[in-house]
C-alpha cells in the first residue's frame, strides 16, 4: 500500500542560483572634510652644511677714503663709508639779522608775528618766529609771542638768537628791559599828528664757526 502525503501549496521551494551582477551605482557626493590629525614626530637632523667663506677674507682689500669712516656693510658685505666732518653749506660765523616792523591796530602799536627766513648761501637758510602782541607788555607775556629760531639748514651745529634793543618810535616811548625775547616799548601809542614812529627791532641770529 502506497502511503500518500499531503502537499503544502504554500512552502517556500528550493533558494535559486544567484543572478547575474547588477551595474555600478553613481558616485555619491563628496562627504565633509575630516578633523586634522596629529603632528607627526620631528624628523632626523639634517647633515651639517659647508662651512661659509670667511668674513675676515671678504672684507680684506676695501677701505674707505681719506676723510672718511666705516659707518656700517650692506647686504653683500660691502662697507658704506660716511665723511667724518660732513661739509658745512653755512659760512662759518655767519651773522644773520632778521626784522620786525610794528604795526597799527587803530589804538596801539603791535608786533605782526609770522615767519622770516634769511639763505646765507646756497643750501645755507635759517627760520625765525617773529614776535607778536602789543609793543608795550601790557598784562605780561600771556597770548604774546616771542622770537624763536624754528629750523636751519647746511650746518650741525646749533644756531644762536639775540634780541637787540627795540628801537621804539611811539611818542616818548623808550626801550625797555627785553621779557622772554619779547621787545618792550614803554609806550604802544598809536603816532598821532605826525608825532611818533613805527617801533621797529632785529634779532640777530649766529651761525657757530
Amino acid at each position: 500500500r502506497h502511503s500518500e502525503q499531503a502537499l503544502a501549496w504554500n512552502g517556500t521551494g528550493i533558494q535559486g542560483p544567484a543572478g547575474p551582477k547588477g551595474d555600478t551605482g553613481a558616485v555619491g557626493p563628496q562627504g565633509p572634510k575630516g578633523d586634522t590629525g596629529a603632528v607627526g614626530p620631528q624628523g632626523p637632523k639634517g647633515d651639517t652644511g659647508p662651512q661659509g667663506p670667511s668674513g675676515v677674507d671678504a672684507l680684506a682689500g676695501q677701505a674707505c677714503q681719506d676723510g672718511d669712516y666705516v659707518s656700517g656693510f650692506d647686504d653683500s658685505g660691502t662697507i658704506i663709508c660716511k665723511p667724518l666732518n660732513p661739509p658745512q653749506a653755512c659760512p662759518a660765523g655767519a651773522v644773520l639779522d632778521f626784522q620786525v616792523v610794528s604795526h597799527s591796530d587803530g589804538l596801539f602799536e603791535a608786533w605782526p608775528g609770522g615767519t622770516q627766513t634769511i639763505t646765507a648761501a646756497p643750501g645755507c637758510s635759517v627760520t625765525v618766529q617773529r614776535p607778536e602782541g602789543e609793543i608795550d607788555l601790557v598784562g605780561g607775556t600771556v597770548g604774546t609771542t616771542s622770537w624763536k629760531i624754528l629750523s636751519w639748514t647746511g650746518t650741525d651745529k646749533t644756531p644762536t638768537g639775540t634780541v637787540l634793543t627795540p628801537n621804539c618810535g611811539s611818542f616818548l616811548a623808550l626801550a625797555e628791559s627785553t621779557v622772554d625775547d619779547f621787545p618792550t616799548c614803554s609806550s604802544a601809542a598809536v603816532p598821532a599828528l605826525g608825532i611818533g614812529d613805527v617801533s621797529t627791532d632785529v634779532f640777530r641770529v649766529t651761525i657757530p664757526a
